[in-house]
């Protein structure tokens, strides 16, 4: 799971990706690609916020190989 934070930080790639207020989003957010956790599924209750695309999740990939020292490419 990758947190999102409201506290939007520019040019701050690949440690954040930034998100755009769509669907049941209030505003933009920063998923903050450095501080990925496991939680139970059973924490998650309701519908989802939104949903990325197949770009979005592609760009966050990379950005995960960057921040655990993975190849990228």
């Amino acid at each position: 799971m990758i947190p999102l934070t409201t506290r939007l930080v520019d040019a701050a790639a690949p440690l954040r990706f930034r998100v755009a207020q769509r669907g049941n989003l209030q505003a933009d957010f920063d998923a903050m690609v450095d501080q990925i956790r496991t939680i139970d599924n059973r924490r998650f209750t309701g519908e989802a916020l939104t949903r990325l695309t197949s770009a979005e999740i592609a760009e966050i990939e990379e950005y995960l190989k960057i921040v655990l020292g993975m190849s990228v490419g």
